[in-house]
């Protein structure tokens, strides 16, 4: 049987993992206040709901490449 999880518990990866998880968190308190935005501006829910994921989409971009250590060519 092969397993799934080897190799993932080594220092880096479970580290890179754990900064993974709290930006993945974090999103919210990106989405939320983005969403109660939207609906303030008078944007039907499936509008602010689209208007928050484009902010979220702006701002974690920038986020996972240094996450994922994305190199500038």
């Amino acid at each position: 049987m092969i397993n799934p999880f080897t190799g993932f518990f080594t220092k880096n990866t479970l580290k890179q993992f754990l900064v993974y998880h709290i930006r993945w968190q974090s999103g919210f308190l990106v989405v939320f206040p983005a969403t109660k935005l939207g609906l303030f501006l008078g944007l039907p829910l499936w509008g602010a709901i689209m208007f928050s994921s484009v902010c979220g989409a702006c701002i974690f971009f920038f986020i996972d490449r240094v996450i994922f250590g994305v190199k500038n060519n």
